[in-house]
């Protein structure tokens, strides 16, 4: 918006020069992106940018309600009142609003016998250095007082309206109006009309039709002061691709407060300027009234959103700087907002501008207290940087993927979806519930343009409804591929026989593996990993990880169903963690032991139990019995056939025994291994083979 200096001093008698002015402008909210000096015999104009939300700024009073509140200075507003010499306007002409919906308010003066002549020197320039031309004394006058208050005004040729009458209505399917840019317009049934009696003579809040156009040969006018729905008219202009100065002002919203006073205002200019006698009254149809809200705002709230000490009449003060009703009450202020300021809803919003009246560069400067509670220098920071270091360690790279997915992608059993309202497509329905299919994308997208060597980790939210929706921090894997693809020592894992090439491949003890490493790395301890079934997971191939009785993730193979959603033709395996039990287990120190000085005894152990049993009931036997002596329990055979009944299995374990304090024997091994033999035949039903 173009805001010539001399025009806005007649409201405000600042002391500012141009370049303070914008200055002042700018720390206020109004940035001021040039100042044009166009020499010593004209004033300088000043380019001003306004919010989305300011509209009552757009206009030279607005302006200077900004510039009078930083300087403490009146507003001096220009008279609204008109010398009415004719008969009551009502008699003459009539409105009538169809559509509340889209016309709030639509207030009409009516001008007999004008002369239509060129607008005054001091008008003609004040146009022009606000980037409007100047074209008669009647349409000079409405974009004068649209410039001066923010109400778009309309001048029609009285006498070319059927029935003197106004009607506003949504236009009827096939009527068209040439506008007055001279453009043939098709109006559809959700734009508003201005129509008389037959026919639309103006598209509601955008532009006037021809066929009531004001000419030299007008005599009498009748000036439209009305407020429209802003939405319904950005609809309309972007439908009919004719964005103009009106339209601008309607979008961000006019003061239904000021619609008769603004018509007032333009009908006396013309009769100063033009002549003719100005009818009784205003012909003022309102369909929604116009209210001013009464909000309430706490100084202590204040103070300690500005970081500043206030007491409530300070704060008073500061908004009856902006033209605001304050009044103090207790500890705080009632204001009363006029209804030019929409964007004034919340108590947050009137401390906002005690903060731009008093001026933010004023505000202390004050250190951030109190924990950060994101970013990566919180403790939930600290913690998943952790994870991240550990996850690198173990060769995976990190991804962020997308968090909302196509409808019905897959999820973990019992999980209730998070539906977006409004989709643009199915394939952006969703927020996810599990970060697992977004990392087997990635696979998949990799796979297909012959990356087939992946291992991958995300950390991040998923989403879903119990009563109310919800999400949580989850850290999961994907891998699939070669663990050592292009080692040297290696030949081509095509040549290889297949049992070769599967151990080089990722497996789902890889997977296992990686999860332990994060696991312990985090600190948790006394884990077990349970068979678990998953719609992610291939049946029989998939572990829970449990602390106790509870799950906290989940570890195994990718279901065949949800790779080939992917397009990943490869095996894959990966787990998924809840994030927020994992940071919870990294608060205890742990401490570091020397490792013990006396050699170890190794022993084997072939164990044979039900099938049904698991591996972790085996070592936990093992572990209990042999606790503080055992160093370390590997698995390193499973076997059925020949020697083992059917149903059963054999496990052959290798066991590795230290002490810290002195150097075993093999009397002392030999008691503790009979001692786990007695106790896996007396818990497991367990036999022995020869290992």
């Amino acid at each position: 918006m173009r805001v010539p200096l001399d025009w806005l001093h007649d409201y405000v008698e600042s002391r500012l020069d141009a370049s303070s002015t914008a200055d002042t402008l700018t720390m206020l909210g109004l940035e001021v992106e040039e100042v044009e000096d166009e020499g010593a015999s004209a004033s300088p104009v000043l380019n001003v940018t306004v919010m989305s939300n300011r509209g009552d700024c757009l206009s030279m009073i607005g302006v200077a309600r900004e510039l009078a509140a930083d300087e403490d200075l009146p507003v001096k507003l220009p008279s609204f009142e008109m010398q009415a010499g004719g008969p009551p306007a009502g008699e003459h002409a009539t409105v009538e609003i169809e559509d509340p919906d889209l016309c709030y308010r639509y207030a009409a003066t009516l001008i007999m016998g004008v002369k239509i002549v060129e607008s005054p020197e001091w008008m003609a320039r004040r146009l022009i250095a606000a980037g409007m031309r100047p074209i008669n004394s009647v349409v000079d006058v409405t974009n004068y007082v649209m410039l001066e208050t923010g109400q778009p005004l309309h001048a029609f040729d009285y006498d070319l309206l059927e029935d003197h009458a106004i009607v506003v209505r949504r236009a009827r399917p096939g009527e068209t109006l040439t506008t007055l840019d001279g453009g043939e317009r098709e109006l559809k049934p959700d734009m508003l009309a201005i129509c008389d009696r037959k026919r639309p003579v103006a598209v509601a809040g955008v532009m006037g039709g021809a066929n009531s156009e004001v000419t030299a040969g007008t005599v009498n006018v009748l000036i439209e002061s009305a407020t429209f729905n802003g939405g319904a008219v950005r609809r309309t202009a972007r439908a009919l691709g004719l964005p103009t100065e009106a339209s601008y002002r309607f979008e961000r919203g006019v003061d239904p407060g000021g619609t008769a006073n603004a018509a007032k205002r333009a009908a006396e200019l013309i009769r100063q300027i033009s002549g003719g006698v100005i009818c009784e009254g205003v012909v003022d149809t309102v369909a929604r009234a116009a209210q001013e809200r009464s909000v309430a705002v706490r100084a202590e709230r204040a103070s300690a959103i500005l970081g500043m000490e206030l007491s409530a009449e300070q704060c008073a003060g500061y908004l009856r700087r902006l033209s605001l009703k304050a009044d103090v009450s207790g500890g705080g202020v009632d204001v009363i907002v006029p209804t030019y300021r929409a964007d004034l809803v919340e108590e947050i919003d009137l401390i906002e501008e005690i903060g731009r009246v008093c001026g933010f560069d004023n505000l202390p400067a004050t250190l951030i207290t109190g924990p950060s509670l994101q970013g990566r220098d919180s403790a939930q920071g600290e913690q998943e940087g952790s994870m991240r270091r550990i996850l690198q360690a173990c060769g995976l790279q990190e991804v962020v993927t997308h968090s909302i997915v196509a409808k019905d992608t897959p999820a973990p059993e019992g999980t209730q979806r998070v539906s977006l309202r409004n989709v643009l497509s199915e394939d952006v329905a969703e927020m996810r519930t599990s970060l697992v299919p977004g990392l087997v994308q990635v696979l998949g997208t990799n796979f297909s343009r012959d990356v087939r060597d992946l291992a991958v980790f995300e950390i991040g939210k998923v989403f879903f409804t119990a009563d109310s929706p919800s999400e949580k921090t989850m850290v999961a894997a994907c891998l699939t591929g070669s663990r050592w693809d292009g080692l040297w020592a290696i030949p081509d894992r095509k040549l290889q026989p297949a049992a070769f090439r599967q151990a080089l491949s990722a497996d789902f003890y890889q997977a296992k593996g990686v999860a332990q490493t994060l696991l312990e790395g985090m600190g948790a301890q006394g884990l077990s990993f349970r068979p678990q079934r998953g719609e992610l997971w291939r049946d029989g191939f998939a572990a829970g990880i449990f602390a106790g009785d509870e799950m906290v993730g989940l570890v195994g193979e990718i279901s065949p169903a949800l790779r080939e959603s992917c397009n990943l033709k490869a095996p894959a395996f990966g787990f998924e963690i809840d994030s927020g039990w994992l940071m919870k287990q990294g608060g205890a120190l742990r401490r570091w032991q020397a490792p013990s000085r006396f050699p170890a005894i190794k022993r084997d152990l072939a164990v044979v139990v039900d099938e049904q049993v698991e591996y972790a009931a085996i070592s936990g036997v093992v572990e209990g019995v042999a606790e503080g002596l055992l160093e370390d329990l590997t698995l390193f055979d499973i076997y059925r056939g020949q020697q083992i009944p059917e149903g059963k299995k054999s496990l052959a374990f290798s066991l590795s025994f230290r002490s810290s304090e002195k150097t075993l024997t093999d009397e002392d091994v030999a008691s503790v291994m009979a001692a786990i033999r007695e106790r896996l035949e007396r818990n497991l039903q367990a036999g022995f083979r020869d290992s």
